[in-house]
């Protein structure tokens, strides 16, 4: 059973590597969450037959049967609610405290604010299914879709703006805030009849604080031609684009780091949890897009599975990466295409089965004991990187790339006037006088 695991835990990874390499793209940067696209998907395959079920069973695991791909998300989605959600122990029985004394009343009540915020790092994900009102699911459909993915059905007509309302709050809620206004009313016809939503949240400390002071401006290499402009006392070369990026650093630690004649590999753990920030950093300054196509599930396996540790020096640039894309196009480019038709074939999920609509919304060194010890490692991702948040169950919460993109650009006008400015200091005679 264990191997059964494994093997369809890089089956997962596969398929993360896949959604990243068709929608990769080297002018822009992305992020995604592999574990939500899947689930999702996993959901819609419990209520899909025929040729319907095959698409998605072929794209989401290959050959695995049916109850080991329900076994793994089932074990997942329980695993994030054990290890990672923010913990609310059940209130104490009412006789346990006198209801006369107010004192123990909010001693508990305190207790319980604090037990619910105790964990530095907080994974969380939902499920809810919303179903047209008119349609009858089947019971069995229903039950299994409770026991296994721990998700709630509501009937609704998508024609209704409070609807629309009800699942942006539900959505709003389940990201803390993160994602508003997912879907408006044009998201919707009469032909819609379900709408399958899995939203995951995550929000972790790290294990080792980049420290403020730590923080300085640096050059970021987006691409030939183009430099992240961020140290004042670099010569930039005549006609490249400059940009703005802070690069966070922390001196000799040890790490756990890998690498191959490719990329460097690093783990980066968030505080009191497994989760980890992993980078893999091309040893090609634009060699991104080259990693990304031979990365394969079982060398991304070997290096996430690395437990060795190395004296390293890290620096990083600090990044918000938020993007958009087409999951349909995307899911149908990895040959899910009937279910996105009028013919997929959900007779598990549904009485009457016509038009359905459904959507995803994921919306070696030796030494002696006499020699110098190794000279540390340098890890400067001050070019484009790919990053993965994982757990120790090499679970993709969130998959993503750094391009430089997201860095802002500078002003050229202004980076020409300040220059101009600078070379009319230089000169007297061509001061401005003040009025």
């Amino acid at each position: 059973m264990a191997e059964k695991v494994e093997l369809i835990t890089e089956a997962q990874l596969g398929f993360a590597l896949k959604l990243l390499y068709l929608q990769h793209n080297d002018n822009s940067s992305t992020v995604f969450s592999p574990v939500s696209i899947a689930t999702a998907l996993a959901m819609m395959y419990l209520g899909a037959e025929g040729n319907t079920a095959e698409e998605i069973k072929n794209a989401l695991a290959g050959d695995f049967s049916e109850s080991v791909i329900h076994s793994h998300f089932t074990t997942m989605l329980k695993h994030i609610k054990d290890e990672y959600a923010v913990k609310e122990p059940p209130s104490p029985p009412p006789e346990e405290i006198d209801s006369e004394d107010e004192e123990a009343y909010e001693k508990r009540e305190r207790l319980y604010e604090i037990q619910k915020c105790t964990a530095a790092a907080v994974l969380e994900t939902v499920n809810r299914v919303y179903v047209k009102k008119d349609i009858n699911l089947e019971a069995k459909f229903v039950k299994k879709f409770d026991e296994l993915y721990q998700g709630g059905i509501d009937k609704i007509d998508f024609m209704e703006t409070s609807n629309v309302e009800k699942i942006n709050e539900f959505i709003a809620e389940a990201t803390r805030g993160k994602i508003q206004n997912l879907v408006t009313k044009e998201s919707f016809s009469k032909a819609t009849e379900l709408v399958l939503i899995n939203a995951i949240y995550f929000k972790g400390r790290w294990h080792s604080e980049f420290h403020p002071s730590e923080t300085e401006n640096a050059n970021f290499y987006s691409a030939p031609g183009k430099i992240k402009n961020v140290n004042a006392f670099t010569t930039l070369a005549p006609n490249t684009v400059t940009f703005q990026a802070k690069m966070m650093r922390q001196g000799v630690k040890r790490w756990q780091f890998s690498e191959n004649d490719k990329f460097q590999f690093l783990s980066l753990p968030y505080n009191m949890s497994e989760i980890s920030l992993k980078i893999i950093l091309p040893k090609e300054r634009f060699g991104l897009d080259d990693v990304i196509k031979s990365l394969t599930p079982a060398e991304l396996s070997k290096h996430l599975t690395n437990e060795d540790e190395k004296q390293v020096i890290v620096r990083i640039p600090r990044f918000e990466v938020k993007t958009q894309f087409d999951a349909v196009k995307l899911l149908k480019d990895m040959g899910i295409k009937e279910l996105f038709e009028a013919e997929a074939n959900l007779q598990k999920m549904t009485t009457d089965e016509e038009g359905t609509e459904a959507a995803a919304i994921t919306k070696c060194l030796l030494s002696t004991c006499c020699a110098p010890p190794p000279r540390p490692i340098e890890f400067t991702a001050d070019h484009p990187f790919l990053f993965l948040i994982t757990d120790n169950k090499d679970h993709i919460y969130f998959c993503g790339t750094v391009t430089g993109s997201e860095f802002g650009e500078c002003n050229t006008s202004k980076s020409s006037n300040k220059q101009a400015k600078g070379k009319a200091s230089k000169n007297p005679a061509k001061k401005r006088r003040k009025i």
